[in-house]
């Protein structure tokens, strides 16, 4: 009876071990997920630009007197400021996650001792418990 009590504990320990295991991995997907978004929003950035050069080069082509280089330049600004803040939102945006991330881990890493500690002591009560009992019928028996 008390070795298959214990063997639950000790299932429902490597159980809750195994959610903290799969709410970090969750996590760090999550911050790869954003990242890889990133990356997308980057190069569409840079096939916008491609895309607004390949324009203004057709419209020199078209009027090969008229001088683009002002348009071209303000183009060229206003995509730089796009960028830029795109990065720093970004820039600021995985920060705020990698800092979540670590409060995170951190409180799980406590809440697992905690609980780890808890069924510890409950699992050395029990045997405890068991071993007396098991010492109380032997007595019992034995007068």
């Amino acid at each position: 009876m008390f070795e298959m009590q214990h063997g639950i504990v000790q299932q429902n320990q490597q159980a809750v071990a195994q959610f903290f295991d799969a709410q970090r991995t969750a996590s760090q997907a999550v911050v790869d997920a954003l990242e890889s978004l990133r990356s997308a929003q980057e190069q569409n950035a840079e096939l916008t630009r491609d895309a607004v050069h390949a324009y203004v080069d057709a419209l020199e082509e078209v009027a090969p007197n008229a001088d683009f280089s002002v348009v071209r330049e303000q183009i060229d600004g206003n995509l730089d400021q796009l960028e830029d803040v795109q990065d720093d939102t970004w820039d600021g945006l995985l920060d705020a996650m990698a800092d979540g991330q670590d409060s995170v881990e951190e409180y799980g890493e406590t809440y697992g001792d905690l609980v780890e500690s808890s069924f510890d002591s409950f699992l050395d009560a029990h045997e405890t418990v068991a071993a007396d009992l098991e010492d109380a019928e032997t007595v019992e028996f034995a007068g």
